[in-house]
């Protein structure tokens, strides 16, 4: 048993020593390197850089009050659509106490001052129609312009008795004259007092006709003024009444579609956020206060894309320069964008300065796009189409120049100095040194 054990023994040191001669043999042997080569080719060269951002809406609006209170009700939700006027929400009022008295007082003064003028038309319009449209002069002595009227009626009727009296004698005389009963001067003399009555009727009765015409003038004035009046003072009460009842109900009843307590919608779009809650108090938009937000409105058909571009890269673009965006939550598709603006100051991020950019995105009626979407949009800044062209990490550059190696012989290859041109970072164009045939070692 023992000398099995010896014979096994040195059998498994023979073959440990000879294992490792034979390695130390492979490893001192020079190895065959083989190395890979490839082909130039055609490609279309596309030297662009990426503008990361995200798809936002161009018209987006916050909704606020024109009224404080507590929100009663909430007739949208978000997601709906839209349109301009459209009732979002309604609001109920908590009325201002110092308001409301201020209200209440100025309505009962109207009221008051309505009664009195009320009155005062009426008893003017009533003179008026005595005086004028039933054709005879009013016995009352209300105003100047009445007493003086009344006084010229009284003298022209006088001097109507007095020239009727001067007729009757004139006549009288005249038969006793033509009887030669009396004398010629006698006669004359009645005749003379004939002529200064018919004078002095005709002077009072022209005082009498230019008095009423200036009382009419007078009166009708005094009657349009009343009515001018009476009709202000009807407009005071409707004004405090509906500024009352816009206190206490927020709602005018002369407009009851155009009241405060209604919120509603300044554009066509869709609802993309109601931050509050039914019940909850909100607050009106003031010079003193944001007021409170009750809806979020975008016009979802006219979205623009807003990213950032390095400054190394601002001075290659342009206004109107096409984009292709990529959204992340739609990465099957991509989106055709024209830039329309370019921000004239860069904003340091990171330690690098930025420029903004913004760009219409033609949209898809297959896709709806959210507003905020994360997007990234690539910049074509040049392009060389169907050029020949090689994998740029191929390529040896030093201070002589750009050199790829070139097999000459099986696994044997020499540095040849070319031309490149556009680069892409991955494949870049070869102006003069290549051909199609030139094998090319893989660095």
């Amino acid at each position: 048993m023992k000398r099995i054990f010896r014979v096994l023994v040195i059998v498994l040191l023979v073959g440990f020593v000879v294992g490792t001669l034979f390695f130390l043999y492979n490893r001192s042997r020079p190895r065959q390197v083989v190395y890979k080569t490839t082909l130039a080719q055609h490609l279309d060269i596309v030297k662009k850089t990426i503008a990361s951002g995200s798809v936002v809406a161009r018209k987006e609006i916050e909704i606020k009050p024109q009224v404080s209170g507590i929100l009663e009700e909430l007739l949208v939700e978000a997601g709906d659509k839209v349109e301009k006027g459209g009732v979002i929400a309604r609001i109920k009022l908590i009325p201002n106490l110092l308001r409301l008295n201020d209200a209440q007082a100025r309505f009962k003064k109207a009221q008051v001052n309505l009664d009195y003028v009320q009155k005062t038309h009426s008893r003017v319009k009533q003179r008026y129609q005595e005086a004028f449209l039933s054709g005879k002069i009013s016995d009352k002595n209300d105003t100047p312009n009445l007493i003086a009227l009344n006084q010229a009626e009284a003298e022209s009727k006088t001097a109507k008795l007095t020239l009727a009296s001067a007729q009757k004698e004139f006549d009288r005389q005249k038969n006793l004259a033509q009887k030669q009963i009396i004398t010629e001067a006698v006669f004359e003399q009645t005749t003379l007092i004939l002529a200064r009555s018919r004078e002095a009727y005709q002077k009072a009765q022209n005082h009498y006709l230019m008095m009423k015409a200036q009382t009419f003038d007078a009166m009708q004035a005094e009657l349009q003024e009343a009515e001018n009046s009476l009709e202000q003072a009807k407009e005071e009460v409707s004004s405090s009444w509906n500024n009352l009842q816009l206190i206490l109900d927020g709602i005018s009843p002369l407009s009851p579609e155009m009241s405060n307590t209604l919120v509603r919608s300044t554009i066509d779009g869709t609802i993309l956020d109601i931050p509050v809650k039914e019940g909850a108090p909100v607050v009106e938009i003031n010079t003193q206060s944001m007021g409170t937000t009750i809806a979020v409105i975008a016009d979802m058909k006219d979205m623009v894309f807003e990213g950032q571009v390095d400054e190394s890269e601002i001075n290659n673009i342009h206004m109107g320069m096409a984009l292709i965006l990529t959204i992340g939550a739609i990465s099957d598709a991509r989106f055709n964008a024209v830039i329309e603006y370019i921000s004239p100051k860069g904003i340091e991020k990171n330690g690098a300065v930025q420029f903004n950019i913004r760009a219409k995105v033609t949209t898809d009626d297959q896709y709806f796009i959210r507003a905020g979407y994360s997007a990234s949009a690539d910049i074509v800044l040049d392009k060389r189409e169907n050029v020949l062209a090689v994998d740029e990490g191929n390529l040896i550059f030093n201070d002589s120049g750009v050199f790829v190696e070139v097999e000459t012989y099986p696994d044997t290859f020499e540095k040849r100095k070319i031309m490149v041109g556009l680069s892409d970072g991955i494949n870049i164009e070869v102006l003069s040194g290549l051909t199609l045939k030139d094998k090319i070692k893989v660095q």
